[in-house]
């Protein structure tokens, strides 16, 4: 799941990037600005997943959609800008002097990564969701099954079982995960 998080924030980037290319140059960015560009925004790439890192935007907690995510993500943000800002003043030899492109580019990239994330929540918490049965009755497991539930993006629901006489394995999914306090 964390890879996943990482080839959407690359995708992001690039999509941010060609935004940034088409609002300054008011046409489709051609194959010569794009091997400019390329390699010259490599680096704030490397800078921008660090950014992110420090952030703690890789923790699968943080890909749930709210208020203090996007706070972390403008975070995120604001310090892959000014470590970018430095990175093409200190190394001018790429021609790009960032302004207002770097804002385009910050604001494009902070809602391509929102809306990735929405999209990574959206599929983690309900699409490829995993079955936990707790069997028994226990204040732990009802904590744990309250913590699950709450945490969604985690990919699990869950259910109790309190009778372990009641349960039929043949009768769950093929994935199911079956924990039980003896």
């Amino acid at each position: 799941r964390i890879f996943l998080l990482l080839v959407g924030d690359v995708i992001s980037f690039a999509i941010a990037l060609i935004v940034m290319l088409i609002v300054d140059t008011r046409t489709t960015p051609g194959a010569s600005l794009l091997s400019l560009y390329i390699p010259a925004f490599s680096i704030p790439l490397l800078l921008a997943l660090v950014s992110f890192y420090v952030a703690d935007l890789y923790d699968i907690r943080r890909s749930i959609p709210a208020p203090r995510t996007i706070g972390r993500f403008v975070v995120g943000i604001v310090l892959f800008s000014i470590l970018t800002v430095i990175f093409f003043y200190l190394f001018p030899r790429f021609g790009i002097t960032p302004k207002l492109n770097l804002v385009v580019f910050a604001l494009t990239l902070l809602a391509c990564m929102l809306l990735w994330r929405r999209l990574f929540f959206f599929l983690f918490a309900q699409t490829f969701a995993r079955t936990i049965l707790f069997i028994g009755e226990d204040p732990e497991i009802t904590e744990l099954t309250e913590e699950l539930r709450i945490h969604r993006h985690v990919g699990t629901s869950v259910g109790i079982l309190k009778d372990i006489n009641s349960y039929n394995p043949s009768s769950h999914q093929e994935d199911l995960i079956v924990l039980s306090r003896r």
